[in-house]
This record gives C-alpha cells, structure tokens and sequence, in this order.
C-alpha cells in the first residue's frame, strides 16, 4: 500500500506543470486535438505510474527517484504537445521554460520550510509532505499564473510573429537548465541555495511583465497597421468609384451632346423606309445608355463603392455576376468593417474563377435583410479542392493569402455572427448571418 500511495504522489506531482504546459494553446486547438491530448497524457501516466511502482517495488524508496522524476519527467508530456499541437516548436520550448521557473519556484518555497521546520525528516514522509504541500501552493496561486498563460497566446498577430519567438524562446529554456543543472547536485543545500532562487523569482516576474507587455506593443501595432490598411482601402474604393460615376457621366455628356444627331439619322432612315437600320440604330443607341448605367446596389456609400468595383472587375474577366442586394437605410454592422469583409470575400471569389475553365466561371451575391438578420451569400464555381480548418473557413497554404478567411473570422467574432462555408457539386459557397441584436 505504501509503494501504490507514493508511486500516485510522484506521478500527481507532474500534472500541475502539465497542466501549465495545456491551457496557452487550449483556446486554438480542435476537439480532436484535445481528445488526442488528453489520451495520450492518460497512457503515458499510466504507464510512467506503473515504471515507477515497479521500481519501488525492487529498489525500495529513495530520494534521487524523487527527484529524477520531478526533474525530467515532463519530458514525455512536452513530447507529445509537439507531435499533437505541430508547428509551434518556439512556443511550445517558452511554455516548457516558463512554467519549469515556476513550478521549480514553488518546490523550492516548499523545500526550504521543511528544511527549517523538519531538518531530520524520513525521506518516505518528506515524499508526501513535499507533494501535497507543492499541490496546495499550487493550487493557491493557480487563478493568477493561470490568466498570464491563458494571455500569451490569445493575440493571434504575436501568436504568429515567428521571428519574434525564434528570438524569446531560448530565453526561459536556458534559465530552466541552469537551474536544473545545480539541482541535481546533492552536495547543494536548498538553504544556502535561497538567495539565489529568490533572484530567480524576481527575474521570472519580471520577464512575465515584460513579455505582456511585449505582446500587447505587438499586437497594437498590427491593429494600427490595419486600421491604416482599412483607411486606404476606403479612400481607394471612393476614388475608384467616383472614376465610374465620372466616366459614366462624360459617356452620358457625349450621347446629350449627340442627341440631335441621332434624331435626325433615326429620322432620316424612317423617312426613307430603311426600317431594319434604325431598328439596328436604336440597338446601338441602348447599348451607349446601358454603358452610360451607374449602379447603386445599396444606400452605403462605402459598401456600395466596394460593390460596385468588385461587380465590375469580376464582369471585366468574364466572370457572370448573379446578384441581389437590399440591405436596410440603418445596419447594425460597421459600414466600413461591411465593405471589407464583402471586398475580401469577392476578392477570393474572383481569384478562384479565374482557375475555372471561362465557361465554368459563375458569381452569386446576395446580400439582404431577413427577419431582422444580414444575410450574406456568396457562391462562385470551383473544382479544385478545399480544405477547411476547425472553424469551419477554408485554408490557404499561399504565403501572402488568407486574408479574405482573416478577415471573415475577425467579423465573425466581433458581431457573433453564424457562418457555414461549403464546397459541393462544384460550388463553394459562404452563408453568414449576423442578427441585429448583437453587439456592433
């Protein structure tokens, strides 16, 4: 009873820096990533709980066992977040070096009141004293070390700046082995070791706030990069819009201009009997006016700038555009963050028909007021294949692409908006509805 009681103690002892290691990359992971996650971690503590009862059981207990374990344990735990959370290797070695300072922080605060309290402890009662006193200082101080993991990666702009990470990681990490290195020695005593491990703590508090508010200088630069990005992209969609309007006005000042002239040949060929020339005459004459058209798809200056240029670029490569758009005088949506969303999605619609065959090519919009919802619709034809990530939006793996998907799931986000993007029958099509009660 005594091997099975200490073998759980040793392998309990490893789950709170699990668990530290978990909740960075809990809020991006799929459910079939956590499902992984958590039956992998189950197998190897089942396992790594019975290597541990076994060797009890022939070596009796012993304190380098103790302390072997709670030194390189969380190896196999780090190897499996590698293989089931990829491509984040620089994330997961400073996740590894921060909660590594902090856990090891929390042995020593232990460490040295039994040390002071206990100095000729049996080494059985110091295994279960030393576990369950770490657990609850753990536990005590979770809800704070907690909401600065939780942090780190909730940025999705410093979640990707791999340069910055590249630089950051071997930071914690290095620390980590120092600490590590002198641990192991058993001629060092925790007592003398306190200075130094209270400069330890010192340092990791430090970096934690250092690094908050590195990630936040990050991310409020991308946001002030994209709020400019968006200011231009508005100045553009107005003045590409008022070049329409101004063309279709100097078309329209040509045919007034001309108009007599035309009455008098329609005239003069009626007058003669020439009755399939003017009938050919007048067809010419429509088309002029039909060019003369400047469309207003909605009451949004901006939207309907973005409409309008996208509707034209797609017809100007061939593109068929099959729309229907009636949106409200008032929408609970930002007009501008509208125009963007609709801009990058066309955008990508209009890219993908252009790999179709011409005869293939096809656009569906519908944009409208239902039932005090925005319904967006965009359908273009495509055969090629699509791949979908865990929110449902499709993946690109071109570098400087993706962000029509970007800026689908930010408005997604901010207005709570329901999505459903499908590719079927050689169709793929995005339906969103954003109700008029959410937040704007």
């Amino acid at each position: 009873m005594l091997m099975l009681a200490t073998s759980l103690l040793i392998t309990i002892a490893q789950l709170p820096g699990l668990y530290l290691r978990y909740i960075p990359f809990q809020t991006f992971i799929s459910p079939s990533q956590k499902k992984w996650l958590f039956t992998a971690y189950l197998t190897w503590y089942i396992l790594e709980f019975s290597i541990i009862y076994i060797y009890l059981h022939a070596y009796g207990i012993v304190f380098p066992l103790y302390k072997a374990v709670i030194m390189l344990g969380w190896i196999p735990y780090v190897i499996i977040n590698i293989i089931l959370i990829p491509h984040h290797i620089p994330h997961h070695i400073f996740i590894f070096g921060m909660q590594s300072i902090y856990t090891f922080l929390l042995h020593s605060v232990v460490l040295f009141i039994f040390s002071i309290s206990f100095p000729k402890i049996e080494i059985v009662y110091l295994y279960y004293m030393q576990t369950i006193a770490y657990l609850i200082l753990f536990y005590l101080t979770v809800s704070w070390i907690r909401s600065f993991f939780m942090r780190i990666f909730t940025s999705y702009h410093a979640m990707n700046n791999q340069t910055y990470w590249n630089w950051v990681c071997p930071l914690p990490f290095l620390i980590c082995a120092d600490m590590l290195y002198f641990a192991f020695d058993k001629d060092n005593v925790i007592i003398e070791q306190m200075p130094s491990r209270i400069i330890l703590a010192i340092t990791f508090f430090i970096f934690a706030r250092c690094i908050t508010l590195d990630l936040k200088e990050i991310e409020n630069k991308v946001l002030i990069n994209e709020n400019n990005q968006r200011l231009s992209l508005q100045l553009e969609y107005l003045k590409e819009h008022t070049l329409m309007m101004s063309e279709g006005q100097e078309k329209m000042s040509i045919l007034r201009h001309d108009i007599r002239h035309y009455n008098q040949i329609l005239y003069s060929m009626i007058h003669d009997g020439k009755t399939d020339q003017a009938l050919n005459f007048i067809n010419t004459y429509d088309e002029k006016l039909i060019e003369t058209t400047i469309h207003a798809f909605c009451k949004h200056p901006i939207v309907n700038a973005a409409l309008s240029i996208y509707i034209a670029k797609a017809k100007n490569q061939n593109i068929p555009v099959n729309h229907k758009i009636d949106l409200p005088a008032t929408l609970h949506v930002n007009d501008n963050e509208m125009a963007i969303l609709l801009s990058n999605l066309l955008e990508n619609a209009i890219n993908a028909s252009l790999k179709q065959p011409v005869d293939d090519r096809e656009i569906r919009i519908t944009v409208k007021n239902e039932k005090k919802h925005i319904v967006i619709s965009i359908k273009n034809r495509f055969t090629g294949i699509v791949s979908f990530d865990r929110e449902g939006l499709p993946l690109t793996h071109l570098k400087g692409h993706g962000l029509g998907m970007r800026s689908l799931s930010l408005f997604k986000k901010k207005y709570d908006a329901t999505v459903f993007c499908t590719h079927e029958d050689g169709w793929f099509s995005i339906l969103i509805y954003t109700a008029q009660n959410n937040k704007g």
